[in-house]
């Protein structure tokens, strides 16, 4: 007889304390690049999805969002490419959804460890439970 699968947790996502998008200028002061619902909304109706994830893409992203500009004159457009990086990746989720991939918490079982696009795609959608998995646990 086949063993039933083990059925992921869920929390609240609304329990789930997550950073907002962002990096720190050259006075190291940060600089927020969170998506708003309306950036997010934009990247769905013009079907610009971002595939590339943040972690294997890092050093292209990067160089994406800098291309041309001169700092800390630009800042204020890097923010905004950042931005709408994560409003398309974020967009890409709400579309796709993300078939398997648990949003994962650090062992406190509260702070964002991997997943931060599917949570927010997934407060995005309205949804009040999401699957996670904890950082160390089988």
């Amino acid at each position: 007889m086949e063993q039933p699968k083990n059925k992921p947790k869920t929390k609240k996502a609304s329990e789930i304390l997550y950073p907002p998008y962002g990096y720190f200028d050259l006075n190291n002061q940060p600089v927020k690049a969170d998506p708003t619902r309306e950036d997010i909304e934009k990247a769905i109706k013009n079907n610009e999805l971002e595939k590339r994830d943040w972690h294997s893409s890092r050093d292209v992203l990067l160089t994406e969002w800098a291309e041309g500009l001169s700092f800390p004159a630009d800042y204020e457009e890097y923010g905004k490419r950042c931005r709408i990086y994560h409003a398309r990746r974020i967009a890409n989720f709400v579309v796709n959804g993300w078939d398997g991939e648990l949003i994962e918490l650090k062992a406190d079982g509260v702070s964002m460890n991997d997943g931060l696009h599917r949570l927010r795609a997934a407060i995005y959608m309205g949804k009040e439970d999401v699957e996670i998995k904890i950082a160390g646990e089988a």
